[in-house]
């Protein structure tokens, strides 16, 4: 990307939204942002009280490869083999939206997962509070909101440990190689 060298923005009006992120842009553009000014979540648009956890396993986002939701495909059907009854939600649009459909059918989870497309914040934040275990296994977050909001709502998380995910989620998350799906099978 050309623009911050072309614009000569000074390390001190530069914010990044994590540390990772922070050190990305100075090994690619050689400016070290001054600022790390982390997201948070809207804890106002929160259920209260929580409604009734009904979804064992969750995940939100952007149905993009680099997200790797066939692994949450996986771990359903590899969860279903023990509890026939296991109930999962995948919220989010995108490209791999239509392929994973098809692959959830291939594994026949039709009565086991439910794909939401892309909905409004405050849905997508109850469909959390209903959550028992949310899955976030992407290669690459500039800073991962998922997770975080997950937390909020005190929902275990799984993630990844690449990228910006172990600075967000500290040591309040379980942490897999993305590479490694055999490390769901614990």
């Amino acid at each position: 990307n050309p623009f911050p060298a072309a614009l000569k923005i000074p390390a001190e009006r530069l914010i990044a939204v994590s540390d990772f992120i922070q050190e990305h842009f100075y090994q690619e553009h050689g400016i070290r942002p001054l600022h790390v000014i982390p997201f948070g979540p809207d804890e106002q648009l929160y259920q209260s009280p929580p409604p009734e956890k009904d979804i064992d396993l969750l995940a939100v986002g952007s149905l993009i490869p680099l997200k790797q939701y066939s692994i949450f495909l996986e771990l359903v059907f590899a969860i279903k083999q023990s509890i026939p009854s296991v109930k999962a939600v995948l919220c989010g649009s995108g490209p791999e939206e239509a392929s994973l459909q098809q692959r959830a059918a291939t594994l026949g989870l039709k009565d086991n997962i439910r794909f939401t497309g892309e909905l409004p914040y405050p849905d997508v934040l109850q469909y959390m509070q209903r959550a028992k275990i949310i899955l976030h296994p992407s290669l690459y977050e500039g800073f991962g909101i998922p997770p975080l909001e997950a937390m909020s709502c005190g929902i275990p998380v799984i993630t990844s440990n690449v990228s910006s995910l172990p600075e967000v989620v500290g040591d309040a998350a379980i942490l897999i190689d993305p590479g490694d799906v055999r490390e769901l099978s614990f």
